[in-house]
C-alpha cells in the first residue's frame, strides 16, 4: 500500500510537474509574443520618428523654396519694369533721332532700313518680297558709320 501511495504521489508530482512545464511553456510563448510585439512597436515608432523628422525637413525645404519663389517673383517684376523703362528710353531716343533727321515723329513705321556696315548695297527683306537699294548719300544721313 505504501508502494501504491508512493506511486500515486509520484504520478501526482509528475502531473504537477507536467502542468508547471506546460504553464512555463505557455508563459515563455507569451513572453516571446510580447517581445516580438515590442520589437515591432519600437520599429514602427522609429519609422514614425524618422517620417516626422523628414516631414519637418520637408517643411523647412518648402519654406526655403517659397522664399526663393518670392525673391524670383520680385526679380521678375523688377526685370519687367526695367525692360519697360528701357523700351521707353529707346522710343525717346528714336524720336530724337527722327527729329534730328527731319522725319516726322508720328510717321509711317512700316519703313524698314536694313544695311550692312561693310557693304555698298542694302538688301531689304519684307513680308511679301524683297528689293535691293544702293547705298548712297541716304546711308550717310541715316548712320554716320558710312
Amino acid at each position: 500500500m505504501e508502494l501504491r501511495m508512493a506511486k500515486m504521489e509520484a504520478e501526482h508530482a509528475s502531473r504537477a510537474m507536467q502542468d508547471k512545464q506546460a504553464s512555463l511553456e505557455e508563459m515563455q510563448m507569451e513572453i516571446d509574443l510580447v517581445t516580438k510585439a515590442s520589437a515591432k512597436a519600437n520599429n514602427r515608432a522609429a519609422k514614425g520618428e524618422e517620417i516626422a523628422n523628414t516631414l519637418k525637413s520637408d517643411r523647412q525645404k518648402v519654406h526655403e523654396l517659397e522664399a526663393q519663389v518670392q525673391a524670383l517673383q520680385e526679380w521678375a517684376l523688377a526685370s519687367a519694369e526695367s525692360k519697360r523703362l528701357t523700351q521707353e528710353r529707346c522710343n525717346i531716343l528714336e524720336n530724337k533721332l527722327k527729329q534730328t533727321q527731319g522725319r516726322p515723329i508720328e510717321g509711317d513705321d512700316s519703313e524698314k532700313l536694313l544695311f550692312s556696315k561693310n557693304g555698298s548695297m542694302v538688301i531689304g527683306a519684307g513680308d511679301q518680297g524683297f528689293q535691293i537699294f544702293e547705298l548712297g548719300q541716304h546711308a550717310a544721313e541715316v548712320d554716320a558709320r558710312f
